[in-house]
């Protein structure tokens, strides 16, 4: 039997180069799978950015230019 199975990215914009800072994912069944990357590019990362996506992740709240270890 086949799934539907929709998902969701942030990046660090629209551009060429750009990298991945999340994924989101949900089955027609309910199963669920959410990721955030450390290894995006923060310098990337403008303003708009900043406040819409890294400052809602769920677990990783990093500061361009900032690598927390």
């Amino acid at each position: 039997m086949k799934t539907k199975i929709f998902f969701d990215t942030e990046m660090t914009g629209l551009h060429r180069g750009t990298t991945l800072v999340s994924i989101g994912m949900v089955s027609e069944d309910d199963k669920t799978f959410y990721a955030e990357f450390t290894d995006y590019d923060k310098s990337q990362v403008d303003p708009w950015i900043q406040e819409n996506v890294i400052n809602n992740l769920k677990y990783n709240r990093c500061t361009p230019g900032i690598i927390k270890l």
